[in-house]
This record gives C-alpha cells, sequence and structure tokens, in this order.
C-alpha cells in the first residue's frame, strides 16, 4: 500500500502514515467528492431516493442520494450505481426541513429529479408531494406495510408469532434448542418473517420425528398450522414481488405480471387475504400510473441508502455522544471507488491537492449541529 500511495501521488513515504493524516485524507477526498454535482449530463435523467437515519442522541441525518432515473440491469442496484447527493444534519426533520433539501439538491445539480424514492413516513410523503415530484415509495417498506394492516392485529397471527418468540426464550438452553426457531426482529418484524414461516413449516413436516418431549414443546406448530400455511402464500408472494420489481425494476410489463401472481399464489377465500390482495392491487396500479411512458423502467427500491447507513454506523465512533462528525465524508467514497474489474473513479490526488483542512472544518461548522461530547465536556467543565 506504501507502495502504490508513492508511485501514484508522487510521494516518498518511507513509513505508513499516522490515523490522524489517513482520516484526514478520506475526509478531504468525500468532501471534493460530495461538492461536485452528481449529474453534468444536460441529457441524463435522475432519480433520487431520500431517508432519514434513525439514531442515537440528539442528531438526525438526513441522506439523499441520486440514481439513473431508467433502471439498465436486471440486478438489484449496487454502490457504483448511486451518488451522494445531500447529507443534512439536524436535531429533528419535518416536511418544511426536507422540503428544503430537496430544493437546495435540484439547485445543486441544475436540474430537477425524475421521481424521488422513499418509505412511508408522513413527513417525507407530505415534502415530496410538495415539492411537486413524483413519489415512488419503496417496494420493500410498502409490501410489508400493506401485509402488516391485516395481519399485525390478527389475533390468529399474532398468538402464533407469540408462540414462536415464547418458545425461543424458554428453551434456548434445554434439550430441544437446536431446533428452535430463527430470531424474530423486534423492529420491521413483519419485513423479516419468512425465515420464522419456513422454520414452522419445517418442523410440522417433521413432528412425526420428534420424541415425546420435543412434540409437547413444539405441539404449537401443529396448533397454528393453518395460519403459518397462509402466511406462506402472503410471504411467498410478497418475496416474489420483491424479486421481480427490486431487482428489474418498476414497469408496467412486471406490474402486470404481478398483479396476475395475485391470484395464483393468493388462492385462500378469507378476509385477511382478500383485504392483503386489494392493498396490494390498488397500490401496483397507482405505481403503473406514475410512470413516464409505456417502456420505462424505474428503480423502486432505496435497499441502497441503508447499505450506506450501515457504512456509516459502522465507521463512526461508538459513543453516541459523538453523533453525527466529520467522518460522515465517507459515504461518497464507497460509490466510487470501484470494484473487482472496475478501477476506482475518484482523482484522489486532484481531492487530496484541491482541498485543505480549512475547508473541511468550514464544511463541519455549516453543516453539522454542535458535538453532543463536546457540549458535555464543557458543560462539567464550567
Amino acid at each position: 500500500m506504501l507502495s502504490y500511495m508513492n508511485e501514484s501521488f508522487g510521494w516518498k513515504l518511507k513509513k505508513i502514515p499516522g490515523r490522524n493524516s489517513i482520516e484526514n485524507w478520506v475526509g478531504k477526498s468525500g468532501c471534493s467528492i460530495y461538492k461536485e454535482p452528481a449529474y453534468t449530463n444536460p441529457e441524463e435523467e435522475h432519480a433520487q431516493t431520500t431517508d432519514e437515519s434513525m439514531m442515537p442522541g440528539s442528531e438526525k441525518m438526513l441522506l439523499s442520494l441520486g440514481i439513473g432515473a431508467e433502471k439498465k440491469s436486471a440486478v438489484p442496484l449496487r454502490r457504483s450505481d448511486v451518488r451522494v447527493l445531500d447529507i443534512s444534519v439536524a436535531s429533528s426533520w419535518n416536511s418544511t426541513g426536507i422540503k428544503a433539501v430537496l430544493s437546495a439538491t435540484e439547485k445543486k445539480e441544475g436540474k430537477p429529479s425524475l421521481y424521488v424514492i422513499s418509505d412511508n413516513d408522513t413527513k417525507l410523503n407530505k415534502a415530496i408531494r410538495e415539492s411537486n415530484h413524483v413519489h415512488i415509495r419503496n417496494i420493500g417498506h410498502t409490501m410489508a406495510l400493506l401485509a402488516e394492516k391485516p395481519y399485525g392485529e390478527d389475533k390468529h397471527f399474532k398468538a402464533c408469532t407469540k408462540a414462536i418468540a415464547g418458545v425461543k426464550v424458554r428453551e434456548a438452553m434445554r434439550e430441544t434448542g437446536y431446533l428452535l426457531p430463527p430470531r424474530q426482529r423486534t423492529i420491521a418484524r413483519l419485513m423479516n418473517l419468512s425465515h420464522t414461516i419456513e422454520w414452522s413449516k419445517n418442523m410440522q413436516r417433521i413432528f412425526a420425528s420428534l420424541n415425546t418431549n420435543g412434540k409437547q414443546i413444539l405441539d404449537f406448530v401443529n396448533t397454528h398450522g393453518k395460519t403459518t400455511g397462509e402466511s406462506s402464500g402472503v410471504f411467498g408472494f410478497v418475496n416474489h414481488v420483491l424479486k421481480l420489481i427490486g431487482s428489474e425494476g418498476l414497469s408496467k410489463k412486471n406490474i402486470d405480471a404481478c398483479l396476475k401472481e395475485t391470484d395464483r399464489m393468493l388462492k385462500r377465500k378469507n378476509k385477511r387475504t382478500n383485504r392483503f390482495k386489494l392493498s396490494v392491487r390498488q397500490y401496483l396500479e397507482r405505481e403503473r400510473d406514475r410512470l413516464a411512458g409505456e417502456k420505462s423502467v424505474w428503480n423502486a427500491s432505496s435497499d441502497m441508502i441503508e447499505s450506506l447507513f450501515g457504512c456509516h454506523k459502522f465507521k463512526r465512533s461508538r459513543n453516541s455522544l459523538h453523533g453525527v462528525t466529520a467522518c460522515v465524508l465517507i459515504l461518497p467514497l464507497p460509490t466510487r471507488t470501484g470494484d473487482r474489474g472496475h478501477p476506482s473513479a475518484v482523482e484522489f490526488r486532484r481531492c487530496l491537492e484541491g482541498v485543505f483542512m480549512k475547508d473541511l472544518e468550514s464544511w463541519t461548522k455549516d453543516n453539522l449541529t454542535d458535538n453532543p461530547a463536546v457540549k458535555r465536556r464543557k458543560k462539567l467543565a464550567g
């Protein structure tokens, strides 16, 4: 690495630079990329995905990414497919603040986004609507929300998930511990129940082979067999939609294919299934009407923004009082640094020579809030 840096930058370093120097280089490179417009070709339409990061402390980060408006491949988005358009930090966000960020992003790029992808957060919805942008709802979050409405408060479904969670706690250290279900998430539980439902179906299949104790402990899988069977069909359909539209894009062809699958995969005739089927059809038909043309293929997933949130949370200080620091400038880099077979698109030498430490300090002062750790230290010292 030392040899590579010396060759690339014309340096004559004899030892690995210190941690602070490397952090400064990362900050300079990220700052340089961030300040530049991401879409300079006037003929290239772009879209935008915006979301708020949930993090401890008194600061909330709003991140906006740019993506090509038309989906060009039948695979999920990669980091190299997105560009960081805006990083904004505030103690809290409302629709007025988000609307101002959308306006600033449009000014920076010199043209509006063709559409904006977000989850179903109320303030995001209002800001996008009042900004006169076409709003595409994140397919993953929306499908989970549609499933939650008829099933989340259903007494049979709640009893089933409660029984599965209960056995996980009771039997963890006992004989049947090796057969226990996968862990259920506390947040966005319905978005991650497929593995749990599949476990229940497998347990019903092998139930006869269990010993007496195992049958007694796990008998609830038979008691709730009807519920898990129905849930399996619902989540199987959800996964089918996510795989098709999440990977291949939102198009009239893909939406029509999903609409046909509603009758084939959701065969049960009851109030819950019918309610879910109707809400899915209404959602897909609304999104189809928003498309620009018959051949439009738009993105409908904001998973990549979650990936970059994860990158930031992994790199930032574990002390929640540090909040959002200049470390956030690392976010533009993973979108440009390439991968196997694709060289980096970052001109690091130009970045390092064009951005000074005073520029980093100025950006931090203008864009970030007061660090809670510093405020704490000053308060206690006084």
